[in-house]
């Protein structure tokens, strides 16, 4: 079954912003690109009106891991969807997705379907398949990243990413992985990626999962 909804909604005159506490992994680009409207300090915390709707959609653009959204009700532009679907991996930490994604069920269900997500790779998250900063007190070491195939890639489709169970993440579509040294370490359509946090090819899965333990459900 789909995940239960934890979004909450903060209504502006030109713009509303959604929340879900869930995602949010505190990257902070929020509070510390538009403090005025983002604010922990205060009740609510998120205040649209306190800003230039421009202003505060840029700021919601930059949460890696999609826990804040909005909804221009002005004549401002909606997010826009990336041309070509990314995935940077964060030195130990999580994979940033940015695209046209689809979280997929074995049974070929969409269970998500968003342009920014933050996903575990440490094996350890309690809100799988997302990240909840879990890598930080398992001290989780993603070592240098491996380089794998390179072939063309092309734009504009959905890129599909199905969380095997008790295994790795499933990619199918156009994407490129690159990793924290800016490297291009995969560009293809068809691609598994290690969550159990055990892989010796990282940020590729080696069948690690299969010995050591990961249980995880596909959602």
């Amino acid at each position: 079954m789909p995940p239960k909804q934890t979004r909450r909604n903060y209504r502006g005159r030109a713009i509303d912003v959604s929340y879900d506490v869930r995602r949010c992994i505190h990257a902070s680009e929020c509070v510390r690109g538009l403090p005025q409207s983002f604010n922990r300090q205060h009740v609510p915390w998120i205040e649209p009106d306190n800003s230039k709707p421009a202003d505060v959609a840029e700021v919601a653009m930059r949460c890696p891991s999609g826990a804040l959204r909005f909804e221009r009700k002005d004549a401002g532009l909606p997010e826009p969807i990336p041309r070509t679907n990314t995935i940077t991996l964060v030195q130990d930490g999580p994979l940033y997705v940015r695209g046209e994604v689809k979280i997929i069920s074995p049974q070929g269900q969409v269970q998500h379907h968003d342009t920014r997500l933050s996903l575990c790779r440490c094996g350890n998250s309690n809100n799988k398949p997302f990240c909840d900063n879990s890598h930080i007190a398992s001290a989780f070491k993603s070592g240098k990243s491996k380089v794998g195939g390179r072939g063309e890639v092309g734009m504009g489709d959905a890129l599909q990413i199905t969380p095997i169970e008790n295994g790795p993440y499933q990619l199918l579509g156009n994407v490129e992985v690159i990793d924290a040294e800016q490297r291009v370490v995969f560009r293809g359509k068809m691609i598994r990626l290690c969550r159990c946090g055990g892989s010796n090819e990282m940020p590729f899965c080696d069948n690690s999962h299969l010995h050591n333990g990961f249980e995880a459900k596909s959602w």
